[in-house]
């Protein structure tokens, strides 16, 4: 192959003709003859090299990546004028700087919704840096919605980060209503990034409840960053006091994400106050998220009258990740509230994910009450999330008291949805008194929701007659 290339590079570079000299000779001694022929010649060396550089941008390759389209296919799309402006399009050509009209325009055209409420608010939060109310009113021009109340919220975004307290004042005055307590939200947010403590103060003079809701989060969250304590005296002032249990809950969440030991120290001295049990309750829902391990060591320490709902709240959170290492834990609980509410707490959590581990785990616990409500907990966790895996599962156990109960939770809990195969599965209980007050339990729930069906199915199923006379005349 490399032979015939350069055999081939050979060719090419022999000529292809020859001048004869000899017959030029008498020509040269024509002067208008030799312009004439000079003139040709040079044409046509213009003309060929017009040819050659034509012919290497004849056959652009077409881009098709990040956006990039060939120049034909750029004409048809004018042409037809079928193609809508996308958010990359934009990007490459950004006029909400130099012209903000337009750039609404071609926003407002793009036709994916997600992406045209991307590029409108963008746009939105640059123009009000600018000129807020040229971009307000834009955005107050759009029809009520989503869109709206989007493009509204990041222009007063935009105009809070340069000047927050006109952006306020505006919003105060103008908006109400949902829309105004998102919008509030979102002014807070960036004022508070920069100065909670003035934001603090508006926030503070927005009516309680819904309306100050979200711009009172927005000013907690900023300030649990860099002065926790101060967000909790803020708090403190509060008049209302679900907005001042709500609130400091909400401190403690952020708090902890800052330092869970902090965190649990100042809930600590919060305890004996209204709002102690919310405060433990959010932090042990924080930091049973972050580092079960180290917060099951603070539940330990805390008051038996808060222990046990930090302990179940924790569990719960513990026993959808880690299971085993939660169980070990609850393992070592002496008898008493604790013990009997953090067992079935694990058993529910853990069914959710591993039922068949949760299950066999609760069975396996040695015979008290918690042992029951754990077992209660599982087969209904499972019989929800699975009623004919739970089936199979019943279906492979021996005999006897644990599969009857087993069988009478799980047609409890289908009763609702799936009445036909609940009174399907109480029917196989092998106690004759557990497998009626069964039937008749399942039943009922079903001719609760449709009676019709109900009692079609007592006619054509093979009870006994005193069973079927019961059903029946509990109906009438």
């Amino acid at each position: 192959m490399i032979d015939n290339l350069r055999r081939g590079f050979c060719n090419l570079q022999k000529p292809r003709f020859s001048f004869n000299f000899e017959l030029m000779k008498p020509l040269m001694k024509q002067p208008l003859v030799m312009l004439g022929t000079g003139l040709l010649l040079g044409g046509a060396m213009v003309h060929l090299g017009w040819v050659f550089s034509n012919s290497s941008q004849e056959h652009p390759v077409s881009q098709t990546q990040a956006g990039a389209v060939s120049p034909r296919s750029n004409k048809r799309d004018r042409d037809s004028g079928a193609a809508s402006p996308t958010r990359v399009d934009l990007a490459k050509k950004d006029f909400s700087k130099s012209d903000p009209e337009k750039a609404w325009e071609q926003a407002n055209g793009i036709a994916n919704f997600s992406e045209r409420l991307d590029s409108v608010t963008s746009l939105m939060r640059e123009w009000a840096k600018r000129d807020p109310q040229a971009a307000i009113a834009k955005a107050r021009s759009l029809p009520a919605g989503t869109l709206q109340k989007e493009a509204l919220g990041a222009a007063c975004a935009g105009w809070a980060s340069v000047h927050p307290e006109q952006a306020a004042d505006w919003a105060a005055k103008n908006l109400s209503g949902p829309l105004g307590a998102g919008v509030y939200g979102m002014i807070a947010k960036e004022w508070a990034a920069a100065a909670p403590e003035n934001a603090a103060v508006w926030v503070s003079t927005l009516p309680d409840g819904v309306m100050s809701e979200a711009a009172t989060t927005a000013v907690i969250n900023a300030w649990a960053m860099n002065d926790p304590k101060a967000a909790a005296g803020w708090i403190d002032s509060f008049k209302d006091e679900d907005r001042k249990t709500a609130s400091l809950a909400e401190l403690a969440t952020q708090w902890c994400g800052q330092s869970p030991e902090d965190a649990a120290r100042w809930v600590n001295s919060r305890l004996d106050k209204p709002e102690g049990d919310d405060v433990v309750e959010a932090l042990i829902g924080a930091w049973g998220e972050q580092d079960p391990l180290a917060a099951s060591k603070w539940v330990m320490q805390l008051d038996e009258a808060h222990q046990a709902d930090a302990a179940s709240t924790l569990i719960s959170l513990w026993g959808a990740n880690q299971p085993e290492v939660a169980a070990e834990w609850v393992s070592r609980f002496p008898e008493g509230e604790i013990r009997s509410s953090a067992i079935p707490a694990l058993a529910q959590a853990w069914a959710g994910s591993e039922p068949i581990k949760a299950v066999e785990w609760s069975l396996a616990l040695p015979e008290s009450e918690e042992k029951k409500d754990a077992v209660d907990e599982s087969i209904r966790t499972w019989a929800t999330l699975s009623a004919d895996d739970l089936s199979a599962w019943v279906e492979k156990q021996p005999a006897g008291e644990t599969a009857d109960h087993v069988r009478s939770l799980a047609s409890g809990v289908m009763a609702e949805d799936a009445p036909e195969e609940a009174l399907q599965m109480a029917g196989k209980i092998a106690d004759l008194k557990t497998r009626d007050s069964s039937i008749i339990h399942a039943w009922k729930t079903w001719s609760q929701n449709d009676p019709d069906a109900a009692e079609s199915w007592v006619k054509g199923a093979n009870l006994s007659p005193e069973l079927a006379a019961r059903l029946l005349q509990g109906r009438k």
